[in-house]
């Protein structure tokens, strides 16, 4: 019985070491896509500058002397 005990203490302890681990990773990836999404939002309110508001959609067509 107190093998047992031991075995049961032994994989909660790694268990509670995998989820901290887990966790860790989780914070560091949620820090990437933060970084990320500004980065993503900055990039699109420059080119949003860089189009006059009354710029004609673009086509992928060729022109018609083609």
């Amino acid at each position: 019985m107190e093998k047992e005990l031991i075995d049961l203490q032994t994989r909660v302890a790694f268990q509670e070491d995998a989820i901290q681990q887990l966790n860790l990773t989780m914070v560091h990836q949620q820090n990437i896509i933060d970084v990320l999404q500004r980065g993503f939002l900055e990039l699109r309110q420059q080119i949003q500058a860089l189009t006059p508001p009354d710029a004609p959609e673009t086509t992928d067509e060729a022109p018609p002397h083609y």
